[in-house]
């Protein structure tokens, strides 16, 4: 039964335009934050040294197409998959079909891990898909400057590729799960949003100088994927090695876990009227 709900949740998610629409987004996001800005800032900033103008590079060619992408998921691509896990479960609820699927289901935890199996084989496409178009964007910038192309080798592509999904899962798991316990898409989006890119911001920064926020803010989902991020060489806009890079995975597994075991309390015991 959960491998009929997985493939009526990729069937339906073929056919909505709003994951083209996120897809989309978050591939002009790496193409236009991670790399077009940074290169633009590259070739026309002044008085920058010879170093530090070389360091810049070296961020943007192959060599560094494992690690440059993940530094842009606490900032930009968290929030999208966390738009993207709300879709995937409130959308039935959005379009008022919620009873009609599931009265074909008598399994309720069957048929919610079928969707939520489908939002995770859906974020490991997108994985494949961020490494794979900043390695396109790194080569083209190589290309256009010259530079021998050198990409990392298996173990860190690989490395990175886990880690990218690791990071979308959790945020996609969060955006899940409110999304049933709201029954609003709208409201689980925004609730999301509000909490990810400005509670948790608030709470960062009182941790400078309160020491009981500075704790609670080393486990929050944005702080964690920053870590994740930091551990791996990466930079750019979150990224902070507030914890260590095992400690910071196992954080965002636990949100995966704790998401999704809530998500199946609700669900189990909701009355569909």
């Amino acid at each position: 039964m959960t491998a009929r709900s997985l493939r009526g949740a990729l069937f339906t998610l073929r056919r909505r335009p709003a994951l083209r629409v996120l897809t989309a987004v978050w591939a002009l996001q790496i193409i236009c934050f991670v790399y077009l800005i940074t290169y633009i800032v590259y070739r026309s900033v002044p008085g920058e040294s010879p170093d530090e103008l070389r360091q810049l590079l070296t961020s943007l060619l192959p060599a560094s197409a494992d690690r440059t992408v993940v530094g842009a998921l606490p900032m930009w691509g968290g929030p999208v998959m966390l738009i993207l896990g709300a879709l995937v479960a409130g959308g039935d609820e959005r379009w008022g079909s919620s009873r009609t699927v599931l009265a074909r289901f008598a399994d309720r935890t069957a048929f919610l891990l079928g969707r939520f199996l489908a939002l995770v084989l859906v974020l490991l496409l997108l994985s494949v898909l961020t490494i794979a178009l900043s390695a396109l964007c790194s080569a083209a910038i190589a290309a256009a400057e010259g530079e021998a192309i050198r990409w990392p080798g298996p173990g860190r592509l690989a490395v990175a590729l886990v880690s990218v999904w690791l990071i979308v899962t959790a945020w996609g798991a969060v955006g899940f799960t409110l999304a049933l316990a709201t029954r609003n898409l709208a409201a689980a989006i925004g609730i999301g949003l509000l909490w990810t890119l400005m509670v948790e911001n608030l709470v960062n920064g009182l941790g400078a100088v309160i020491p009981l926020f500075g704790a609670v803010g080393s486990i929050l989902l944005s702080t964690s994927s920053g870590s994740v991020a930091a551990a791996l060489g990466a930079s750019g806009f979150g990224v902070d090695p507030v914890t260590s890079g095992p400690v910071a995975a196992a954080v965002l597994a636990g949100y995966t876990v704790v998401a999704l075991t809530t998500a199946l309390v609700i669900f189990r015991r909701r009355d569909l009227g």
